[in-house]
């Protein structure tokens, strides 16, 4: 059906409005894409934006597998620092405030590896790059 649609939206050339609760769907056939709860629209973007930029805990939660870890936001050096549980700090997005957050990670951005090995790249699940 994929398929089917996809080339039918080639040669009519035309806006397709596609509605199903398959985030993989979705997400694999999209230009732009409309995330709904409770009746109203959520987030609106490619799918790229709204997988790697949820505005929210229920669009991360609900486009793909997410991580949420519990901390806190300081501004040190001029720059906002994320605190995990365990004293671990990462650099937080620019604009965050000061305080309790919570960090979203999706799981192909985890690795394992000894120090000082290289970071692979991050793959997304549904292009491959």
């Amino acid at each position: 059906m994929q398929t089917e649609l996809s080339r039918i939206h080639r040669q009519v050339g035309t806006t397709f409005v596609f509605v199903t609760h398959d985030q993989d769907e979705a997400l694999s056939m999209a230009t732009r894409i409309a995330i709904m709860s409770g009746g109203e629209v959520a987030q609106t973007g490619t799918p790229r934006e709204v997988y790697d930029r949820p505005v929210n805990r229920f669009v991360a939660d609900f486009v793909g597998e997410t991580n949420f870890l519990s901390g806190t936001v300081a501004t040190e050096n001029g720059r906002p620092l994320f605190a995990l549980m365990g004293g671990e700090r990462v650099v937080a997005p620019t604009g965050s405030s000061d305080g309790s957050a919570t960090l979203m990670i999706r799981p192909e951005a985890l690795v394992l590896r000894a120090p000082g090995t290289p970071r692979p790249p991050i793959r997304h699940p549904w292009t491959g790059s």
